[in-house]
This record gives C-alpha cells, sequence and structure tokens, in this order.
C-alpha cells in the first residue's frame, strides 16, 4: 500500500486548497491524531473546519466515506458532514477531504482530563451502536468492493485471516509469530460453532479518539475501517484493551446482552489485524508487544476482556 509521506510544506499546502473550495480565508490549528490521515483543524471568521490529507493509497476507497456519510444520513445518525472531497489533487495523490467541524472535543480528551463518566460514556455509546447496526446488509465484507464481499461471516472471516500474512515477519519476531499462529488455530476452529448475528454496518474502530462527545452525547467520526459484519465485532473494539468490567454499561445502552463467547472470538482476531498492522505498517515496535502479551493472555482464558463474571 503507497504512502503518502508527510512533508512540513502539508499544512500550508492544504490551507490553501480549502481557501479556494470554501471560498474563504482560514488559518491552520491543532492537529488531529490519526492512523490513517493527516488532519488539521481549519478556522476562518464564520466556522470550523476538519481537513484531512489521506496517507495511503485506496485508503479510504474513493466514495466509501462519501457512501457511509449517505447512509448515515438517510437513517438520522448523528455524523461529521463531508463537505468536499477530491482524488486528483497534484501533491494529495491519495485524496483530500473537508468535513465541518464537530464541537466537543473527543472522548479520549475529555477521559484525559478526567472531565467524564466511563459509564455515562459506555451507555450513550452503546445507544449510539444500536442505531448504527439498524443499517442492515445483505453480505459480509467490504462496503465499496464488490468482490470482497462474503455470503456468510465465516468465509469473510477466514478470507480475513488469509489476509493477515505474517512470513516476513524477521526471526527475532518468531515469539510473536507463535502467538499469532495459536490464534489463527483458534479462530478457525471456532468459526463454525456459533450461530452468527445478520450483517449490519460496523464502524470497526470506535475507540475513543474516533468519538467526539457533544452535548453529553456521542458522534463517532473517521469511518475508514468500516464494513458489512456481525455487530458484535464493534463491541470488540470496545473492550479489547479494557481490564475492567464494562460490558454491561455497554449492553445497558444498547439493550441486549451481548454474547461473550462470540466478543472473545473478535476481540482474537482483532489482535490478529493489530499484530500485522503495528509492526508492518505503524512500525510500533512497543504497541506490538503489548497487543501479543494481551493476545497470549486472552487465548489462555474463557472470558473475554471487559466482561463480567
Amino acid at each position: 500500500m503507497s504512502e503518502l509521506v508527510f512533508d512540513d510544506s502539508f499544512p500550508v499546502t492544504l490551507k490553501k486548497a480549502a481557501e479556494k473550495i470554501l471560498n474563504a480565508n482560514l488559518k491552520v490549528g491543532e492537529k488531529f491524531k490519526s492512523a490513517d490521515s493527516y488532519s488539521y483543524l481549519l478556522e476562518s471568521e464564520d466556522g470550523k473546519y476538519v481537513g484531512k490529507i489521506f496517507r495511503f493509497e485506496h485508503w479510504p476507497p474513493p466514495g466509501k466515506l462519501e457512501q457511509i456519510h449517505g447512509l448515515l444520513k438517510q437513517h438520522n445518525i448523528p455524523h461529521e458532514e463531508i463537505l468536499y472531497s477530491s482524488y486528483d489533487h497534484p501533491i494529495f495523490k491519495n485524496g483530500w477531504q473537508i468535513s465541518k467541524y464537530i464541537p466537543g472535543g473527543t472522548a479520549r480528551s475529555l477521559r484525559d482530563e478526567r472531565n467524564w463518566s466511563k459509564k455515562e460514556y459506555l451507555v450513550e455509546l452503546g445507544k449510539l451502536l444500536r442505531q448504527v447496526h439498524q443499517i442492515k446488509l445483505d453480505y459480509f465484507g467490504a462496503l465499496h468492493e464488490q468482490k470482497e464481499r462474503f455470503d456468510s461471516f465465516e468465509k469473510f472471516a477466514l478470507a480475513e485471516l488469509d489476509e493477515q500474512d505474517f512470513s516476513d515477519l524477521p526471526a527475532e519476531y518468531s515469539w510473536a509469530l507463535e502467538i499469532i499462529n495459536q490464534a489463527k488455530k483458534e479462530v478457525a476452529k471456532n468459526l463454525n460453532k456459533f450461530l452468527w448475528e445478520d450483517s449490519t454496518l460496523v464502524h470497526d474502530d470506535a475507540n475513543d479518539r474516533n468519538v467526539m462527545w457533544q452535548n453529553g452525547k456521542p458522534i463517532l467520526i473517521d469511518w475508514v475501517d468500516s464494513l458489512a459484519g456481525p455487530p458484535t465485532r464493534d463491541f470488540a473494539t470496545l473492550t479489547f484493551r479494557e481490564n475492567d468490567s464494562i460490558l454491561n454499561a455497554i449492553e445497558e445502552g444498547y439493550g441486549k446482552a451481548i454474547d461473550q463467547d462470540k466478543l472473545r472470538l473478535h476481540q482474537i482476531m482483532r489482535f490478529i489485524r493489530l499484530g500485522r498492522f503495528f509492526y508492518f505498517e505503524d512500525k510500533d515496535i512497543d504497541e506490538l508487544h503489548k497487543m501479543m502479551e494481551r493476545l497470549k493472555q486472552l487465548l489462555s482464558q474463557e472470558k473475554p476482556y471487559g466482561a463480567y463474571s
């Protein structure tokens, strides 16, 4: 996957390009943390916007975010409003986008400032995910590419496992490969044991950096990783880093119990995907170690992370 390497000129170039689209004088503000884009606050006299320069070729695939925007709008789900997107900029070769800024701050920033109630956050996020999961789809897999769609979750999950290729992992990381291979066997062995839910729209990265908190209500942003899948996949994102029992708060908002055996399997699959991301794409070896240690622990226990007794 071709990557657009950051250059110090990007903020100014983004500002000039956005000024032409918005027909307004802008100043560049805060840089937002994002794995998929170089994102900045853009401010005019009349409003605030977010400018995103996409890092990776075909990620997000052209048209995908606009498709999500349409689905969320159609179902009256609060969302980040896209104002403009383009894939023909001479410098931003992987695409760029302007959206309306959502005031209030991310849930992560409020957490770091100790200016939130974790239970309230989880309950409200559970309510929001219930709305998202009302968007039913008749396939599993990619939203944007028909050849990457499957008629069952089992077929999609096995194809996804095959994509997580760790054969190029250096010998010094053989310990990680051993854990990954054990995890893959665990998933393949258990996929057919469950009656999986119908396919819905899944955000697939609903961590607290991707949740804006506005007037006590969450708004999910950054739908780059979204796909068609079982709802439990979203709950794995919320719980796989947790050592506390938080599942009951999510269930309170969501309005139904979450199958803990399915959740555990989805957590295992998430760790596998993140293992590849943190080594081959993000080059974050410390995070790779953390993820593999947590995966190893999860494989040795019956309960998923974040569960209650």
